[in-house]
Formats: structure tokens, C-alpha cells, sequence
């Protein structure tokens, strides 16, 4: 619950007091304008939003909880010739107030998070302006990797694993149930109109592309599914509120047929177990067990025959030589560009651009605008520095969460980190064939992920309790 501001505020209150009335302004404004930009139609939106933004910026806590909900909810928003979706501002407004936090000395940016973000965003710059293509290189740095790069840094600085583990849990299983119901909608042919998928049988909810879909389900699934099957025989409410979560989770991930997804899940609880065996946690162990059980007797059997079906024809056409000849076109592609400009990258996501441009060869994937390999796209538009900074955020973010997991006695705590590491596993493995993070949300839930194990590696940082 938000506190509420004291009769005696402190700087922290008085700001978010005044950023506050500053956004009660501007959204009066364009309500109360029917030429303005947002129009009078969409008052009702515009204050809901505006309260949340308040809240966002008023207390930590609810403003976790907002951004992560806002990462199920992509609906772009045309703002002076701009699509503007609700994780730009929140993330945005949670970075100011973590900012605000810095400069009363209530926290520090660590070097350990500075460093590794300078380094992504020098790396960024050099591939933009050595790049052939620099021509809104620029822009679309800001638009996809800088916000969650900023939201990386303020979850690292204000994270508090004793106020907010708990709130982030359950807003992760709040996120997973919506977008995975919006996906069961879809399947069963409750969503027409403007909320009907964008591919014929496989669902996207309201995200670009099923496989982006399936990016967004996967981790959440992982981790949720390590956080009930470690902490349920000491805190009875993951187990109670994850179940249909969880349950309506592996439903929406198979109603994306993604098979990039599905493999990702697969690495997540490899990783998953190997943690558990080697933190000796038979009770998770029989937990998982469960847990596997009941989506393969109760929530996939859910799952219309024909959309199980076609899901193992695609996963089938994987073994299959020369299956994926899209695929292995643009990884010939970008090894060839990166051959062109090893040094420098050629910028945010302009491979598919200079590709139509530079080939004879008709584009497989009309509009395609990354290599769809994460490492590949990584180098491409950060450069090598660049996409050295971002390995080197997950490899300390799984560092952290390892540390912290083998000594952890709180099981809350113990869940999140197995969870959080299975489910970077997860984005990785499907990272290899399906480049999911042009698009804000995903790239915001790694970076949500990130920014929480680094923020486990503070010592000073109190322990939740169980």
C-alpha cells in the first residue's frame, strides 16, 4: 500500500509532491484541449495513468509494482507523432525518484552497476556515429536500450530485498496471469478487433509478435515456478497465488507456439534442478516435480488439440536440414557485416535496413530489423564494447544471485535467486534464435532482472524475511 504523505514531508515527499502537481497540470492540459495531442475521449485513461505516475514517483515500493505491470501492457500511444508505450514513462519516473534517492544520499550508485552501463552506452555511441547508417541510430538507442538501461541502474541503486521482494513477486505473477490470459483470449477466439493476433493460430496478446510473447512468459515462468517450489514449505502464499499463474502461464506460452520460448523453458529448469541439487533442496526438488506434473495433466490438456499439434509439427521442423533457411540467411548476413565492421557495429538496429539495401537477395522478412540472434544483434548495434558491457551486467547479476542463493536461509529469497538465474538462462537460450529485445518490455524484464541481483549483492542490504 502507498504511504501516504506525512503532515511533516520530508524532501523525498515534498518532490514527488511537486512532480506530482506538475503532471496534474500537464494532463489537465491535454484533457481539457480537444485539439491536444491526447484528445478529451481519453480523460479516463489519462487520469488513471496520471495517478499511477504519482504513485510511481511517491514511493518505491508501488512504483516497482507499477513498472513491472506496465512491462504486460504494450499499448503504444501516438504522443506528437510518437509511439510512447506505458514502460517508457514509468521506467522513466521510477529512475527519477531512484535518482532523487541519490542526490539526498539515502543510496549510491555503486561503481559496480556505473561501470558496466558506461560501457554499453559508449559502446553504443561508437556504433551509431562510426556506423554506416547513423541516420536515427540515435533515436532508436534512446527508444529501445536506454530506458531500460537507466531502469537497470535505478533498481540496482534502490532495490530492497527486505521491502521489495515480496511486492515483486507477486506484480511478476500479476504480469504473467494478464498477458497470459490475453493469450488464452486470443486462442479461443475471444479477442476480435484490434486484439485479435497478428498470426493466424498463434497468439501475441497485446505484444508485436508471438515469439515476443513467448520471450515475455518464459523467464516469468521460470523463475515464479523456482520461487513457489522453494518457498512453499515455509511461506505459504507463493504456493497459494503462484498456482494459476503458473498454470495459466504454460497455456499462454504454448497458445504463442514459440518454439525459441519453449527452449528457453527447458534450459531454465536444467538450471533450475542443478541449483537445487547442488543447494540440496530435496523439497524443492519434489516441489518442481509437482509443479511439472500439474501443467502437463492439468493445464496443457486445456490447451485446444489442434494448437498442441501444430506446436509439435513446429518443434518437429527443427530437426529437419534446411527448415530454417530465413534464419540461416540472416546469420550469414550479420557474420558478414560484422566482418565489415568489426570494430564498431553498425548502430541500433540497422542490420535490416542495410541489408535490403546492400543485397540483391529479396528480404525472407519483410521489415525485419535485427539478426535475430541476440549475440549477433548485440555486436551489430553496440559494438563489441557494447555488447561486452551488457555480458558483462548478466554474468555479475548471476555471480550476485549465486552468492547470495548459497547462503540464503530466508526461502523467499532462496526461490528469487534460483529463479532469477534460471530465467536469464531462459532469455539467453532463446536470445540464440529469436533477437526478442528490439521490443521495450522484454529488454525492460531482463534489465528488471539484472538490476534486482545486483541490488542482492549489496551487503548492507537487509535479508527478507520468510
Amino acid at each position: 500500500m502507498v504511504r501516504a504523505l506525512s503532515l511533516r514531508p520530508d524532501r523525498a515527499e515534498l518532490a514527488a509532491a511537486a512532480v506530482g502537481v506538475l503532471l496534474a497540470a500537464a494532463a489537465g492540459a491535454a484533457v481539457a484541449l480537444p485539439e491536444g495531442p491526447l484528445g478529451a475521449g481519453r480523460g479516463l485513461a489519462v487520469l488513471l495513468a496520471l495517478v499511477a505516475a504519482v504513485v510511481t514517483v511517491a514511493d518505491l515500493r508501488a512504483g516497482l509494482v507499477i513498472v513491472v505491470l506496465s512491462l504486460a501492457l504494450p499499448v503504444p500511444v501516438v504522443v506528437f507523432g510518437f509511439d510512447v508505450h506505458p514502460a517508457h514513462v514509468f521506467i522513466v519516473l521510477f529512475a527519477i525518484r531512484a535518482a532523487a534517492e541519490a542526490w539526498m544520499g539515502r543510496t549510491r550508485i555503486r561503481a559496480a552497476v556505473l561501470l558496466p552501463a558506461l560501457v554499453v552506452l559508449f559502446g553504443a555511441v561508437i556504433a551509431s556515429v562510426a556506423g554506416p547508417l547513423t541516420a536515427g541510430s540515435a533515436f532508436r538507442f534512446m527508444d529501445v536500450f536506454a530506458i531500460p538501461l537507466l531502469g537497470l541502474v535505478a533498481v540496482a541503486s534502490v532495490f530492497d530485498v527486505g521491502r521489495d521482494l515480496r511486492p515483486l513477486v507477486l506484480s511478476c505473477a500479476a504480469a504473467l496471469t494478464i498477458v497470459s490470459f490475453a493469450a488464452v483470449l486470443q486462442t479461443l477466439g475471444y479477442a476480435p478487433g484490434a486484439l485479435a493476433p497478428v498470426e493466424p493460430a498463434r497468439a501475441n496478446a497485446l505484444f508485436e509478435h508471438p515469439n515476443v510473447l513467448g520471450g515475455f512468459i518464459a523467464p516469468l515462468l521460470v523463475a515464479l515456478t523456482a520461487v513457489a517450489v522453494t518457498a512453499w514449505t515455509r511461506v505459504p502464499l507463493p504456493l497459494i497465488t503462484l498456482v494459476a499463474p503458473l498454470a495459466l502461464g504454460a497455456a499462454g506460452l504454448i497458445a504463442t507456439l514459440s518454439r525459441g520460448a519453449l527452449l528457453g523453458v527447458g534450459a531454465g529448469l536444467v538450471v533450475m534442478i542443478v541449483l537445487l541439487i547442488s543447494q540440496r533442496r530435496a523439497a524443492a526438488l519434489l516441489g518442481l516435480l509437482l509443479v511439472i506434473v500439474a501443467i502437463l495433466f492439468v493445464a496443457v490438456p486445456r490447451v485446444p488439440e489442434s494448437q498442441r499439434a501444430e506446436f509439435a509439427d513446429r518443434l518437429q521442423q527443427l530437426l529437419k536440414p534446411g527448415s530454417e533457411t530465413g534464419r540461416e540467411l540472416t546469420f550469414r548476413q550479420a557474420l558478414r557485416m560484422i566482418g565489415d565492421y568489426p570494430y564498431t557495429g553498425v548502430g541500433p538496429l540497422t542490420f535490416g535496413q542495410l541489408t535490403r539495401e546492400s543485397t540483391p537477395i529479396p528480404d525472407i522478412e519483410p521489415g525485419r530489423e535485427h539478426a535475430h540472434n541476440l549475440f549477433l544483434e548485440g555486436y551489430l548495434s553496440l559494438g563489441p564494447l557494447g555488447l561486452f558491457g551488457l555480458l558483462w551486467f548478466v554474468a555479475g547479476a548471476i555471480w550476485r544471485y549465486l552468492q547470495r542463493g548459497r547462503r540464503a536461509v530466508e526461502a523467499l529469497v532462496a526461490g528469487w535467486s534460483v529463479g532469477a538465474v534460471a530465467a536469464l538462462a531462459a532469455m539467453l537460450v532463446q536470445g540464440g534464435g529469436d533477437f526478442i529485445f528490439s521490443n521495450l518490455e522484454p529488454l525492460g524484464l531482463l534489465a528488471l532482472l539484472v538490476g534486482v541481483g545486483y541490488a542482492f549483492g549489496r551487503t548492507a542490504q537487509a535479508p527478507a524475511a520468510a
